[in-house]
C-alpha cells in the first residue's frame, strides 16, 4: 500500500475512532440526565459543563474529520477522472483519432467559456 493510501486509510479509521468518542461523550450526558430524572442524583454545574464540553468537542472532532475525508474523496474521485481521461486520450491518439481528442478539448473549452469558468479553470 503506498503512502497516500495508508494515509486515507488511517483518515477513514481517525473518523470511526472520533466517532466512538463522540458517541462516548453523548452517553456520559445521557447518564447524567438519567440518573438525576429518575434518582435525583446531581452533579455540579461545572461537572456537567465539562460533559457538555467533551461532548460539543468530540462532535467538532468528528465533523472536521468529516471535511478532511469528503476532501480526500474529491481528490481521489479528480485524479481517477484526470487519470481516465488521460488515458483515452492517449489510447485514442494512438489508435489515429487524435482529431477526435482535438476537437474535445476545444469543445469542452467552450463549454467552460459558455459557463464562464475559463479564468478558473486557466488559474
Amino acid at each position: 500500500m503506498d503512502e497516500l493510501t495508508e494515509q486515507y486509510s488511517q483518515l477513514f479509521i481517525d473518523l470511526e475512532q472520533a466517532r466512538v468518542e463522540m458517541l462516548k461523550a453523548d452517553a456520559r450526558v445521557a447518564e447524567a440526565k438519567r440518573a438525576f430524572h429518575d434518582s435525583g442524583i446531581s452533579i455540579t454545574l461545572s461537572a456537567l459543563h465539562s460533559l457538555y464540553a467533551a461532548q460539543n468537542t468530540a462532535t467538532l472532532h468528528v465533523q472536521e474529520l468529516k471535511v478532511l475525508a469528503l476532501q480526500a474523496k474529491q481528490r481521489a474521485r479528480a485524479l481517477k477522472g484526470k487519470t481516465f481521461v488521460n488515458l483515452l486520450a492517449k489510447k485514442a491518439t494512438d489508435a489515429g483519432f487524435a482529431h477526435l481528442v482535438e476537437e474535445a478539448k476545444e469543445e469542452s473549452l467552450k463549454a467552460l467559456d459558455a459557463a464562464g469558468l475559463r479564468a478558473a479553470y486557466a488559474a
